[in-house]
């Protein structure tokens, strides 16, 4: 096996504390395995064609990093070359979807004052 640039210490603190998804660790621990690899390396190597989400969340997390741009060996096209970080997985911040409805239900109340407004500039510019 490789020495990747992550410690062996994080990569067993991850599995053993379970600080990451069933699904997340899987692409972790292949990245960590057999890196640097690309997001089709990652498919082919875990059957899994969802896998390319898995490493965007991941970067989102610290988890893994962009070495580059590279030809996949997989799927012939440009793709971007992961490798993990020695670091502990960062948390996202949860989704509350009422918070998404209510900032956008209070754009949408800024929209129409501002509608209002210029509805009245309008109609005083017409008289």
């Amino acid at each position: 096996m490789n020495i990747r640039p992550t410690s062996l210490k994080t990569y067993h603190e991850i599995k053993e504390e379970g600080l990451l998804p069933r699904r997340r660790f899987e692409v972790y621990s292949y990245v960590f395995l057999n890196g640097p690899c690309t997001a089709g390396q990652i498919e082919q190597g875990l059957f899994n064609k969802s896998a390319h989400k898995r490493t965007s969340e991941l970067r989102r997390q610290g988890m893994l990093q962009e070495l580059g741009e590279i030809s996949c060996p997989i799927t012939g096209r440009s793709a971007i070359l992961w490798e993990v970080v020695d670091a502990l997985p960062r948390t996202l911040p949860p989704f509350d979807v009422r918070a998404t409805r209510n900032q956008l239900l209070d754009k949408i109340s800024d929209l129409e004052e501002y509608i209002a407004e210029l509805e009245a500039k309008l109609r005083w510019m017409k008289t």
